[in-house]
């Protein structure tokens, strides 16, 4: 996490004119409503286990998510209107997505150093998530 902290820090310490010349490289956040499909897939299973509890909110979610107006401000309009400032956003960062350095020769332990962040093809400018 210090090396994401430490590449947002250097982001944010750039003048206008350098910052402006990344932000121009980099789409705003790509809308894939059929990913909210598997997020609806995997959430149902909560239904799954409590029916009465999670209907309603996991309904008005759902609802709420496939709306492209919500989606459109939560990935962008939400920066302009908190003033928040725009960052390089990976999109898909989670723990299958990091390679850390093994400690000794391959096929050692496991270090706590990174190695890699992987996986940068939906990278885009946006806020922190």
């Amino acid at each position: 996490m210090s090396h994401l902290a430490s590449f947002h820090a250097y982001l944010l310490c750039l003048d206008e004119e350098s910052s402006n010349k990344w932000k121009d490289r980099y789409r705003k956040c790509p809308i894939n409503p059929s990913a909210f499909d598997v997020f609806a897939r995997k959430a149902e299973k909560l239904l799954e286990i409590d029916k009465a509890r999670f209907q309603a909110p996991f309904h008005r979610l759902k609802r709420d998510i496939m709306e492209m107006d919500f989606l459109h401000y939560v990935t962008e309009g939400c920066l302009e209107e908190l003033s928040l400032p725009v960052l390089l956003i990976h999109g898909d960062f989670h723990t299958h997505n990091i390679m850390w350095k093994t400690a000794g020769q391959e096929g050692g332990e496991l270090s706590d150093e990174l190695a890699a962040i992987l996986n940068w093809q939906v990278v885009h400018k946006g806020k922190t998530e």
